[in-house]
């Protein structure tokens, strides 16, 4: 989801 697009772009995917 959008969540996921915006933690890729922090390098993260705590978001998740």
């Amino acid at each position: 989801e959008k969540f996921e697009k915006e933690a890729a772009e922090l390098g993260k995917g705590s978001f998740k």
